[in-house]
């Protein structure tokens, strides 16, 4: 169970302490063990789900408000691994945002900025329009967005969590008819995903099909 006391939090960080040094370890032996993130399971033959563990772990930190330590195992995770096959937004959105609830906001729109110049992605992108917004740098933020999304640009898998960061933006400007724009692609992108979801039925493993999706 989440936040249940120091106790139980020390022993988190000391799973976590054991666990990276058990990665280093097996790389002192075999440079190639798992240099992608995705790999850790599947090289422990799924004897110890890790990753998913790891969200886990995240979880207690981010609940307990420990930004320090958020930001101090993404530092020494991403290090870890080599990021070809997939990236490390889920990381770097986890230090953006101890940063942010720390109120280190001009120290948070450094790093976005870093991140979007190294990917340009949509995930850059939409942390460093919510690190603007604690920055109260509006105008900048507004810019971002409009590269991004126009009156004719759809809500999809890819840009959803930009389309969110502007709703957040124009509530904070009072940009009524903007937001109300925003609001209603949002609400036609959840309206398709539950018509797909409706489609496979309740038993569905949504991970066999995912990718699959016409908006991904």
């Amino acid at each position: 169970m989440l936040a249940q006391g120091k106790s139980q939090m020390e022993q988190w960080m000391d799973t976590y302490v054991v666990l990276k040094q058990a990665i280093q370890k097996e790389r002192e032996i075999n440079p190639e063990f798992a240099r992608e993130f995705d790999e850790i399971d599947e090289e422990l033959d799924d004897s110890c789900e890790v990753t998913g563990w790891l969200e886990d772990f995240f979880e207690e930190l981010e609940v307990r408000e420990l930004w320090d330590e958020v930001i101090r195992a993404v530092d020494e995770i991403i290090p870890l691994f080599d990021w070809k096959e997939i990236s490390a937004d889920e990381f770097r959105i986890k230090r953006t945002m101890a940063l942010n609830g720390q109120k280190k906001f001009e120290e948070s729109v450094t790093y976005c900025k870093e991140w979007y110049q190294e990917t340009e992605c949509e995930n850059a992108a939409a942390m460093m329009v919510y690190s603007l917004i604690g920055a109260k740098d509006y105008s900048a933020a507004e810019s971002l967005v409009e590269q991004y999304i126009s009156d004719e640009t759809e809500c999809t898998d890819e840009n959803e969590i930009l389309f969110r960061a502007a709703q957040v933006l124009y509530q904070k400007q009072k940009k009524k008819s903007k937001e109300k724009k925003i609001a209603k692609q949002l609400d036609a992108y959840e309206k398709r995903l539950e018509e797909l979801f409706d489609c496979f039925g309740d038993d569905m493993d949504l991970d066999d099909w995912e990718e699959e999706l016409p908006f991904s």
